[in-house]
């Protein structure tokens, strides 16, 4: 487990800042005009001590596998997702053997995105 260290937040701090940062991006997931990614990436970043790679990851990885089936749904979620739905679903994705970045992960993340209408 990693110690905290003085002047550096808590784990619990952490913690809360990668909420926010899961709550930001995953407002890209309703089912409403959205900013562009680019743009999320870059607030969660400015609000966050996260570098740009470690943002990304945390889309791919966490976020995304939480929130992509709203993508796809006829009437899915537009208002926001609920704290504690998007909290377990997001926990639960971190858990999960195929959800690693590594060859299989990222072949799952490039099937989501075409999903959700990107190319990347």
């Amino acid at each position: 487990p990693m110690r905290d260290v003085p002047g550096l937040p808590s784990a619990a701090g952490r913690e809360q800042v990668r909420e926010q940062v899961w709550f930001l991006l995953s407002d890209q997931a309703l089912d409403q005009e959205i900013e562009p990614l680019e743009v999320a990436f870059a607030r969660a970043q400015a609000m966050s001590s996260y570098t740009r790679p470690e943002i990304e990851a945390i889309w791919r990885y966490e976020v995304l596998p939480a929130v992509w089936i709203n993508l796809i749904q006829i009437a899915g979620e537009w208002s926001g997702f609920d704290r504690e739905w998007l909290l377990k679903r997001v926990h639960r994705a971190r858990g999960r053997f195929w959800n690693r970045p590594h060859l299989l992960g990222r072949l799952l993340y490039r099937i989501r995105m075409r999903s959700y209408g990107s190319t990347d």
